[in-house]
């Protein structure tokens, strides 16, 4: 399996970790080559060949609907990877579409852009992304 993006609950599901590290590690090891485990608020665990991150959203004081929220992370995460970003700007890329689709009432963003996510990041994301350890 190349790609597999659960959130906390299913990744629990699938692993029967409850830490979002501990079941993308998992998950990783059994087999797929690229974890992405949406944490909502608390951002966006990657484990995988490229390393294991964090990327954390800035906070939100309010959203309209949630509604969309992960699958413009996942089509972020397929476009970055279509555009050989790093794993750094991928995650970059793809938390900051799921933060606008977030901030839009429709489930489908109508101005979500390649360039509106690119403008957007500095207000939407935290600028790095956090290595972590998985064990």
């Amino acid at each position: 399996l190349f790609l597999l993006k659960p959130n906390q609950m299913e990744a629990k599901a699938l692993t029967g970790c409850s830490d979002p590290k501990a079941a993308a590690t998992a998950l990783h090891e059994a087999g797929v080559r690229h974890v992405c485990v949406s944490c909502g608020a608390e951002g966006v665990v990657y484990c995988g060949e490229q390393g294991n991150m964090l990327t954390r959203p800035k906070p939100l004081l309010s959203f309209p609907n949630a509604t969309g929220a992960g699958d413009s992370l996942m089509g972020g995460l397929l476009a970055a990877y279509v555009q050989g970003l790093t794993l750094d700007e991928a995650l970059r890329f793809a938390v900051t579409a799921s933060v606008l689709t977030l901030q839009s009432s429709d489930t489908i963003r109508p101005d979500l852009s390649r360039e509106s996510i690119i403008k957007s990041q500095k207000e939407c994301i935290f600028h790095e992304s956090i290595s972590f350890d998985p064990s």
